[in-house]
């Protein structure tokens, strides 16, 4: 096989295999996203974007089909929390999920989509737009979020994450917590 035909392979690779790891098959559904938000317990954020946070989390307070009030906590020592309210509804252009969420870091409205949303895992993916580009979140239980055998809990989420930003030429940041 020549070079050409290697270099076009590649970059297939690069466009098919996101779209076989999250197809048709995985998008989640409304009644996902509310499953999901249903819980007391912290639902920790891991992303690119966390800048010098450790990872934050947020416990919902209150949730019914059309919105969700929470806590989200962020920092390191000492944690501020701040309490956010979501409208949920279910996006028919883009075919998901969403929270729009008010007053979130100075947007008046930003809308989150569920993009994947693994019930085993207790994990999901969440989209958005900011500053005219898209960043993606993994979402994970406290349940869930730890490290067994050394590998991740939520290692198929983590996968699929993994690939959505496997064009950035950002670093993933691990998350730790030091309270």
């Amino acid at each position: 096989m020549n070079s050409v035909a290697v270099g076009v392979l590649a970059v297939l690779s690069l466009l098919v295999i996101p779209q076989l790891l999250v197809c048709q098959f995985h998008n989640p559904t409304f009644d996902d996203l509310l499953l999901f938000l249903n819980t007391s317990i912290r639902i920790y954020i891991f992303t690119l974007n966390v800048g010098d946070k450790a990872c934050p989390y947020y416990v919902k307070n209150f949730l019914n089909r059309t919105f969700y009030e929470f806590n989200y906590t962020s920092g390191e020592c000492p944690l501020t929390m701040e309490t956010y309210i979501a409208d949920l509804g279910n996006d028919t252009m883009a075919g998901y999920p969403y929270m729009d969420i008010h007053n979130w870091f100075g947007q008046p409205i930003l809308r989150k989509l569920m993009r994947y949303s693994n019930g085993n895992e207790k994990c999901a993916l969440f989209s958005y737009i900011l500053n005219k580009r898209t960043h993606i979140e993994v979402h994970v239980r406290a349940d869930k979020f730890a490290v067994r055998d050394e590998k991740k809990a939520f290692s198929t989420c983590y996968a699929v994450y993994k690939t959505y930003i496997s064009q950035s030429n950002e670093l993933t940041r691990e998350c730790t917590y030091k309270c």
